[in-house]
């Protein structure tokens, strides 16, 4: 079960990474200068690519900050930058999490030591220790 979501997860990566690079292409090809036009193309490619709004919100308002405070000036950058903003997202943290399938509902379970203390691929078992409040049953 772990697995089918993963590879799931890892196609709705793949086609997101080729519209985000097929888009990005698009906007910045020709384009002299950044500007706010700029950056609602951008949104919209981002949006249309499944990162989602607030997402993708949250990505243009660091990136557009960044453009600011260090002068950058040159189109070509702005994919770097969108690509450390989607890094610094995706990075190892607290959003960790396995989507489990219990009892017709899908429950996050944070992946952290102290919650889940044993994965068993092969089985296709979790063995969890689940916090107070995190799951309710009817």
């Amino acid at each position: 079960m772990v697995l089918s979501v993963l590879g799931k997860f890892k196609g709705s990566l793949r086609r997101t990474r080729e519209q985000l690079k097929s888009g990005l292409e698009r906007v910045l090809r020709g384009r002299a200068r950044i500007d706010d036009d700029l950056f609602e193309e951008l949104g919209e490619i981002l949006i249309s690519a499944d990162v989602g709004v607030a997402a993708s919100e949250r990505i243009l308002d660091r990136v557009k900050s960044r453009v600011r405070s260090n002068g950058v000036d040159d189109p070509g950058e702005i994919p770097r930058l969108l690509q450390e903003e989607i890094e610094e997202i995706l990075e190892a943290g607290g959003n960790d999490v396995y989507i489990v399938r219990a009892e017709g509902k899908e429950i996050l379970i944070p992946a952290t030591d102290n919650v889940i203390l044993q994965v068993d691929l092969d089985g296709g078992r979790m063995v969890v220790e689940l916090p107070p409040g995190l799951v309710e049953y009817e």
